[in-house]
């Protein structure tokens, strides 16, 4: 993880996940993935 100076909080879905840097233990939100193309069906041998 790549830390940042001069941010006080990082907040998400209105809950403060970052405070001074330091996690808070909130995890407000889901998982979010880009496009996923269907699985295709695996051929007859």
């Amino acid at each position: 993880m790549q830390e940042a100076d001069g941010y006080v909080a990082t907040i998400k879905s209105g809950q403060v996940i970052y405070r001074e840097g330091q996690p808070t233990g909130a995890l407000p939100g889901q998982l979010i993935r880009g496009f996923q193309p269907a699985p295709q069906a695996m051929a007859a041998e």
